[in-house]
């Protein structure tokens, strides 16, 4: 809305800037009762940006009176970052580039605050086709920029992969998570059909999954493998839910090949702790072997050849299996022959 900021009239005009409207309200009662009581706010703003009438919807919006609306240029309440892409828009208007246009931009408020609105401008000019001023309808979008702005959070999270495919074969939309999980920029899968990246043993399941979703019924862990740039396969799982009026379907998955990777290393490990285990085992029952034949061994000879030395058993014993042998009778053999018949 407006032209510039200065409160004189750009050069070429040779009528006042803040001439009355008056006259176009009591041309059309129709026109007068739509601007007054329209839903949403609606101004007219001479050249230089001056708010000229404004009805009670952008009062309420901005929280300002008609009064000191008036006394304020649209410049003075626009957001500063949002002013140059409006004053370009401007320019064009009044040059005869455009015969309107829409933006998107932030207003300040009465109190502080800022509030978001769509802002749809036209000229009004006179019989003449010299510009009088601008139309302005000014709707307010403020919960639906928080809501672009709670999604744009949540789609961009690192680690889940969320995109919009198209039917037609092709992703529109897809977050940072898809080149670190696939290798692939976003141009490859504008320009590629998805199904040439998708596992050839996989395509005829994702093709009747793409069906099931053009129908309006969502899909839940659906499992396929993706190829990656490097030639290697992602294993990927997604729900989606197809919106078929819309020519897209949105999905939201994750890669597991990590998770599968690490599982498999695990059943590895376990797979190796079982034969070690199992070694042991062995080993231990041929040391226990081993030990009842060399006592069987002991009880006939008394020296004992090992690593090519001979040795004596008791020898033997200590050092090669740590056995200590008593000599003697035990006390337990003692009774025994004591309480043996005379």
């Amino acid at each position: 809305m407006g032209y510039g900021g200065s409160a004189s009239a750009p050069p070429g005009f040779p009528f006042a800037m803040d001439q009355s409207t008056d006259l176009l309200f009591s041309e059309s009662d129709l026109f007068q009762n739509a601007f007054l009581h329209a839903a949403i706010g609606m101004a007219l703003v001479s050249l230089e940006g001056r708010f000229l009438k404004v009805n009670r919807s952008l009062c309420e919006l901005l929280g300002y009176t008609e009064e000191a609306l008036s006394e304020r240029t649209f410049q003075d309440i626009t957001y500063p970052e949002d002013l140059e892409p409006d004053l370009a828009q401007v320019a064009r208007l009044l040059a005869g580039e455009i015969s309107n246009y829409r933006i998107e931009k932030r207003y300040l408020t009465q109190s502080g605050g800022i509030v978001w609105a769509l802002l749809a401008v036209s000229l009004a000019r006179d019989e003449a086709g010299r510009p009088r001023f601008f139309i302005s309808q000014i709707k307010d979008i403020t919960s639906r920029k928080a809501a672009e702005r709670e999604r744009d959070a949540l789609f961009d999270l690192p680690l889940f992969l969320h995109g919009v495919v198209g039917f037609d074969g092709y992703v529109i939309r897809a977050n940072p998570s898809w080149e670190s999980a696939f290798g692939h920029p976003m141009e490859v899968w504008r320009t590629t059909p998805y199904y040439d990246l998708v596992h050839p043993e996989d395509k005829a399941a994702v093709a009747e999954a793409v069906r099931t979703l053009g129908l309006k019924k969502d899909l839940i862990r659906f499992a396929v493998r993706v190829r990656c740039a490097d030639g290697s396969y992602a294993h990927t799982v997604w729900c989606a839910r197809g919106e078929p009026e819309e020519g897209v379907f949105y999905a939201s998955g994750f890669d597991e090949t990590p998770l599968m990777e690490a599982q498999e290393d695990l059943r590895r490990l376990l797979r190796e702790k079982e034969g070690l285990l199992a070694e042991l085992q062995r080993s231990n029952s041929e040391i226990t072997n081993l030990r009842s034949k060399l006592l069987t061994i002991c009880a006939w000879t008394k020296r004992v050849r090992c690593n090519d030395q001979w040795m004596s058993v008791d020898e033997f014993l200590v050092k090669e299996l740590g056995l200590h042998l008593t000599h003697g009778m035990s006390a337990e053999a003692e009774e025994d022959f004591m309480d043996g018949p005379a």
